[in-house]
C-alpha cells in the first residue's frame, strides 16, 4: 500500500513538472504578433529557380544562409550577398530547404525552393 502511495506521488510530481515546462517552452517559442508578420513576408522568387534565387526581407539582416536538401543534409553556407541573389545553377533538379541565420547566427526562417 505504502508502495503504490509513492508511485502515485512520483508520478503526479512527473507530471506537474512536465506540464509547466512545456508551457514555459511555448510561451518562449511564440514570436509577437509584428515579428509573425514580419516572419511570412519573407519569400523566395522565384521559385521554381533555375540559375539563381531571390530573397526579399522586409528588415531581417542576414548573415548567411544554407541550402540544404529534403532530408536536411547541408549542401551548401553562403555568407549574405548585397543584392540577395543566391546562385543555385550547379545544384540538381529537385527541392531544397533554404534556411536563413541573423546576424545573431539564429534561424530566421526555413522555406522551401524547387531547382527546375
Amino acid at each position: 500500500m505504502k508502495h503504490l502511495y509513492l508511485q502515485f506521488l512520483l508520478g503526479l510530481l512527473l507530471c506537474c513538472c512536465s506540464l509547466s515546462s512545456s508551457a514555459q517552452l511555448v510561451s518562449i517559442a511564440q514570436p509577437k504578433v509584428e515579428q509573425k508578420k514580419e516572419l511570412s513576408e519573407i519569400k523566395i522568387f522565384p521559385n521554381p529557380a533555375t540559375d539563381r534565387f531571390k530573397i526579399s526581407l522586409p528588415s531581417t539582416s542576414v548573415k548567411y544562409i544554407t541550402i540544404n536538401n529534403i532530408i536536411g543534409k547541408q549542401i551548401r553556407k553562403v555568407f549574405a550577398s548585397p543584392d540577395k541573389y543566391y546562385n543555385v545553377e550547379d545544384l540538381k533538379k529537385g527541392v531544397y530547404i533554404i534556411r536563413i541565420f541573423d546576424k545573431n547566427e539564429e534561424l530566421v526562417k526555413a522555406l522551401r525552393l524547387s531547382k527546375a
